[in-house]
């Protein structure tokens, strides 16, 4: 009798798992422009014809885009009210767009020598723009609209300063995480007084002023994978 013999061979598979490591790369981006690059300017509401704009050619058709200040403020002049409301944008494209942003800081800071100071119930609010505009054509009555509120991201609420010389450091990360799920919506910030009644003024140089060390600052910690 024949026995029949059926070799079946054994194959081993090996199952080979590769992973991709990544890496948490964490960032500072920190920006203080100038005259040149930097983008900031005042508007107010001051209508011409007044006492004072006739004595100081001041209206509020005037572009402010290159003085070493601006101000969130209500004021009067000659006995007329004025409001003023400032806007300053940061470039931030040197952030990567899926970035996430820990925290950011704008940083105002006052400049005593021009004579004007933080004074009255100066609470601020900063509220991201949502047109583009001119920084050497923006006037009173072309100033862009702004996101006052919505669900997701609220505008930035900053208590009236402590003292007359007051700078600023104020948290503004719900911003930057705006901007940067879409950074084409960078249109900057508004920051005008919380209640624009007399006489109330928060007042900052800007980055035409000629101390560098006054001028706006942005400060961004950011963290992503690599």
């Amino acid at each position: 009798m024949k026995i029949l013999v059926i070799v079946i061979p054994c194959i081993t598979i090996i199952a080979c798992s590769s992973s991709i490591e990544t890496k948490k790369i964490y960032k500072t981006y920190t920006v203080q422009p100038g005259a040149e690059e930097g983008k900031d300017a005042e508007i107010w509401n001051l209508a011409p014809y007044t006492s004072y704009s006739n004595y100081s050619g001041y209206c509020d058709t005037t572009n402010f885009g290159n003085k070493p200040y601006f101000r969130a403020a209500s004021w009067t002049y000659f006995g007329e009210k004025a409001i003023h409301r400032s806007y300053i944008q940061f470039n931030i494209q040197a952030i990567p767009s899926k970035s996430i942003i820990d925290s950011a800081f704008l940083y105002l800071y006052s400049d005593t020598s021009t004579g004007q100071f933080q004074s009255g119930e100066n609470d601020l609010y900063i509220k991201p723009v949502l047109e583009f505009w001119n920084e050497s054509k923006l006037t009173w009555y072309n100033q862009p609209e702004v996101l006052d509120d919505t669900s997701k991201y609220k505008f930035v609420y900053v208590p009236k300063s402590k003292s007359e010389s007051q700078d600023y450091k104020i948290e503004i990360t719900s911003l930057l995480k705006y901007w940067i799920e879409d950074q084409n919506k960078n249109y900057g910030m508004q920051i005008s007084l919380a209640d624009e009644n007399l006489y109330s003024r928060a007042f900052f140089a800007s980055s035409d002023n000629s101390k560098v060390v006054l001028r706006p600052k942005l400060e961004v910690y950011y963290n992503y994978e690599k």
